[in-house]
């Protein structure tokens, strides 16, 4: 009689089911969140190269432009710095001129991969 009112050590099998229960339940949990976290962390250096290409991009007609406002080289003139902006963005980005009395205006839109886009304004 003295072994049955002993108090016996470790798990009961409903404790231990109980256990597994939850950790696989928490393992469901943390790998739902973390499976989207990880298939989709290529988005964020997507956007980062695209933009890059975007600015290298656009970088070229803001050296263009900077010549022309100089005086420099072969875009002395408007219409030349135009058509030089014109060809450097075939397929990369779209142009919109407005005629503001004396001046134009001339909004370049510079498109990378990823659909990342940076304007910029130029006034003649």
């Amino acid at each position: 009689m003295k072994k049955a009112l002993q108090k016996q050590k470790g798990f009961t099998l409903i404790e231990v089911i109980v256990t597994i229960i939850l950790a696989a339940l928490a393992g469901v949990v943390v790998f739902t969140y973390l499976g989207n976290v990880l298939t989709k962390s290529h988005i964020p250096l997507e956007q980062v190269k695209g933009l890059a290409e975007a600015v290298e991009g656009m970088e070229e007609i803001i050296v263009e432009y900077q010549e022309y406002v100089k005086g420099g080289r072969d875009t002395a003139d408007w219409s030349a710095f135009k058509s030089t902006v014109s060809g450097a963005l075939v397929g990369e980005g779209n142009l919109h001129v407005e005629a503001a009395g004396l001046f134009e205006i001339y909004k370049v839109t510079v498109t990378g991969s990823n659909n990342q886009k940076i304007s910029a304004i130029f006034t003649q």
